[in-house]
């Protein structure tokens, strides 16, 4: 059993799964309007610092921010498992409304966020943000500080001076790309800073990439998927990639190829696990194949394959010889490999091209 509790698991996730860096920051004129560059750009780098350390933080002393103790058990749902996941959330959230509410504000050296008390306080109220005053004061193990004045919560930053403008500017930026402010949008709580390089949020938000959704696995992992995933494309599979729960570090991908208008391939990460997914039609062609698999993937494919009778192919299951063992197997087969090692991905590459043929020869038939 882990010795974890849900609410430090839930803060590993979004830190193990926060954007990288960038050694340099592309910026639009539309978001640095009457700001130094330069400036904005150690501003930014700082934000990235606060927000990795503020997970990092919740990830290892949870006491910290007053967050729940319940300890991690499966499955991850329920009352305890939502009641870690809220409160968690708060931190990201209150961050995401200082900076979008705030306005930069001069004081000496220092620079802060001027923060409208009675419409932050509302707009904390109406997201979910209880404890305001308590969670304001657990911040201050991240180095940040906050004290009223005449009306205003004036917040204040570790590091540069620019550190609350970058904030305010990114907060901003990544309220574009979403039409509630109920919770911060994804690329805000990931600090993916690449939306400042984009001038027109119509034009979407920054795609996620397969160095996104690698970043929580092991190096062997990651190599195993980059090459499945490579290898479908080389064959003309255009992969879509989402981000489907940063609480459970959870990504998804699946690859389609616009001309056949089929899925081939596709994967979910959760937390540094994988599992791939192949989709198939179990026909003689595909035999010689998932016969040649190693002994461990073969029996994935024939379990998976196992006529069930239920009835949703229609033309009822197909009988295929694998190596002298006649099979009962159903037309459509969706078959999942958990734990794909580099041995293996040789073996899955021939199956998807067998796959990809398939495909294309019933294409030219019709």
């Amino acid at each position: 059993m882990s010795t974890l509790t849900y609410a430090q698991r839930i803060a590993r996730n979004h830190y193990q799964n926060m954007v990288a860096l960038p050694r340099r920051i592309s910026i639009a004129p539309v978001h640095a309007r009457g700001i130094d560059k330069a400036a904005l750009n150690g501003g930014l780098r700082s934000v990235h610092a606060l927000v990795s350390e503020t997970y990092l933080l919740a990830a290892r002393s949870p006491g910290a921010f007053h967050l729940p103790t319940y300890p991690d058990a499966l499955p991850r749902a329920g009352g305890q498992y939502g009641g870690a996941s809220r409160s968690f959330r708060r931190l990201p959230k209150l961050l995401f409304a200082i900076g979008l509410m705030g306005q930069t504000w001069d004081k000496g050296a220092k620079s802060s966020l001027a923060v409208p008390l009675d419409a932050f306080g509302a707009h904390c109220r109406k997201t979910g943000v209880t404890r305001l005053q308590q969670l304001l004061s657990d911040l201050g193990a991240a180095g940040m500080s906050s004290t009223p004045e005449a009306g205003r919560l004036m917040v204040r930053f570790p590091g540069t001076p620019a550190t609350a403008t970058g904030l305010s500017v990114f907060a901003k930026a990544a309220r574009l790309y979403t039409a509630e402010s109920r919770h911060p949008p994804s690329v805000f709580c990931r600090v993916d800073l690449r939306i400042l390089a984009s001038e027109d949020a119509a034009l979407g938000v920054p795609k996620v990439t397969i160095d996104d959704v690698t970043r929580p696995l092991d190096e062997e992992q990651a190599t195993v998927l980059r090459a499945l995933a490579g290898h479908v494309e080389t064959l003309g599979f255009r992969p879509k990639l989402k981000c489907s729960g940063l609480a459970r570090g959870e990504w998804r991908g699946s690859y389609v190829n616009p001309k056949l208008g089929k899925t081939l391939f596709g994967f979910v990460v959760e937390e540094n696990k994988l599992s791939v997914r192949f989709v198939l039609d179990t026909t003689p062609q595909i035999a010689p194949c998932a016969a040649a698999l190693p002994e461990r993937l073969r029996e994935t494919v024939l379990r998976a394959g196992e006529c069930r009778t239920c009835g949703r192919c229609k033309d009822g299951p197909i009988v295929i010889d694998l190596g002298g063992e006649k099979r009962r197997l159903c037309r459509n087969l969706w078959v999942t490999f958990h734990d794909v090692t580099m041995a293996e991905v040789e073996p899955l590459r021939q199956l998807a091209a067998a796959q990809d043929r398939i495909l294309r020869e019933r294409t030219v038939e019709l």
